[in-house]
């Protein structure tokens, strides 16, 4: 699954135990990082991250929803089944007593063009093609991470969030509304695409020379995506150079391990988190233990090409070095509404760098800020890349979804992020050939 930010920015997950208002207060001895049991998830996203992830298959939480990657149980918002709203058109006249709350205005011109259409058209209309293509129309005005998805979509991505591989390229990509391009987040590491050199911000205007636009990162998607030794042509236009090349790439079975980490001199620990999955904290911690017994004294964490995933995994990894009661990060919706995550463990005290690129995104970025904003760790690379608004998933009666971006996300400082990235303390650009950004990260820890 070519990961795309339009099935999930990765959804949005619930409060995790860490919600202001929750009752919970667990203390954690360091000497052994705890591995808490999964926290039951009463909502529904993450609310992170770029992404509808498509190629990328992400793990389901526990509980039910669809969401980049998990299935949870989701706010149930009935808007009105298909039927029931094509017959409101019907029996309800103007004003605004339309059942759809519209202003007498707007109400004729959607019966208007309903009707135009049903009457005019030459041949046979599917209304549920019809009202799809409409749902589809009004969530594609909005902001980038807004998405419909028909009930084939939404199974579809339904049935990829268990798989811990699947064959592909190996790729996050968005639309880029601005120009309506496919637009790549991050390759993941090792994957065929990172091996044939595809990078963020490159642009994707064709597979095997067919055309694919921004608005269409399911066709992107599912023509990246098949058997293992097939390949497939991918034309890109470069973001750093501009130019136009068409790349032969070979599918390969794509691993989803989240976390991975190594000893490096001077009692350095290095963990690196490709994305933050159902189980990331889990792992996390279980790496964290294992460099600690092995000598660790200072951590490198690094967050490249990293486009987010689970708010709580990024919550709850956060919670590991941030102080009892601190802010972590909170949401904020366009009613005012806030949602404060506070640090609820004993933090682990360690020296700590981050390193981070233009494909740091969304829940990264949030694990980067609370880190950052209370000095308990410096950030060295690139400026990440920007995305500071949760989505939550909707789904509807007959099986399609609604993931709609329902809120801001704010730092403890109080910095809201979207399309605007954190800058590093230390600004270093990679060679082709050398990784300066992880010898600068061990130099900013000696």
């Amino acid at each position: 699954m070519e990961d795309e930010n339009r099935f999930g920015d990765i959804p949005r997950e619930e409060k995790p135990d860490n919600i202001a208002e929750s009752k919970v207060s667990a203390e954690q001895d360091f000497g052994n990082v705890n591995q808490d049991e999964d926290s039951v998830v009463i909502a529904d996203e993450v609310k992170e991250g770029p992404e509808r992830f498509h190629e990328m298959k992400k793990k389901k939480r526990r509980t039910v929803s669809l969401c980049s990657a998990v299935i949870v149980t989701v706010i149930l918002v009935l808007l009105s089944a298909s039927a029931a709203f094509v017959g409101t058109l019907y029996f309800v006249q103007g004003g605004t007593e339309n059942g759809l709350g519209l202003s007498r205005e707007n109400w004729q011109k959607l019966k208007w063009g309903l009707d135009s259409l049903r009457n005019t058209y030459y041949e046979d209309i599917d209304e549920d093609e019809l009202i799809d293509g409409a749902l589809l129309g009004m969530s594609s005005v909005l902001d980038d991470y807004t998405v419909y998805m028909n009930k084939e979509e939404a199974a579809d991505f339904i049935s990829e969030v268990d798989a811990d591989s699947y064959t592909g390229v190996g790729l996050y990509i968005t639309m880029d509304s601005e120009d309506n391009t496919v637009t790549v987040i991050s390759p993941l590491s090792g994957s065929p695409a990172d091996k044939a050199g595809i990078k963020t911000g490159d642009k994707i205007i064709a597979v095997d020379g067919i055309s694919v636009k921004g608005s269409e990162l399911e066709k992107a998607s599912d023509m990246m995506l098949g058997e293992a030794g097939t390949t497939v042509n991918v034309t890109v236009i470069k973001a750093d150079t501009g130019k136009t090349v068409t790349l032969e790439l070979t599918r390969a079975e794509v691993n989803i391990d989240t976390v991975y980490s190594q000893m490096l001199e001077d009692n350095i620990g290095y963990i690196g988190i490709s994305q933050f999955g159902i189980n990331t904290y889990d792992e996390f911690t279980a790496h964290l233990n294992e460099i600690k017994k092995e000598g660790a004294e200072k951590l490198i964490i690094d967050l490249r090409n990293n486009p987010g995933g689970y708010l709580d995994q990024a919550v709850e990894i956060a919670d590991l070095f941030v102080d009892k009661g601190d802010m972590i990060v909170y949401t904020m919706d366009k009613n005012g509404n806030k949602e404060e995550y506070l640090a609820q463990k004993k933090s682990c005290q360690m020296q700590i760098v981050i390193i981070a690129n233009g494909g740091t995104a969304s829940a990264s970025e949030i694990l980067i800020g609370a880190l950052c904003d209370h000095k308990k760790a410096s950030l060295v690379g690139e400026k990440t890349y920007g995305k500071g608004v949760t989505q939550t998933l909707i789904p509807g009666a007959d099986g399609s979804a609604f993931k709609i971006t329902d809120s801001r996300y704010y730092t403890p400082s109080g910095k809201c992020i979207n399309e605007k990235g954190i800058s590093p303390d230390v600004e270093v650009q990679n060679t082709e050939t050398q990784d300066l950004q992880l010898k600068a990260a061990i130099e900013a820890l000696k």
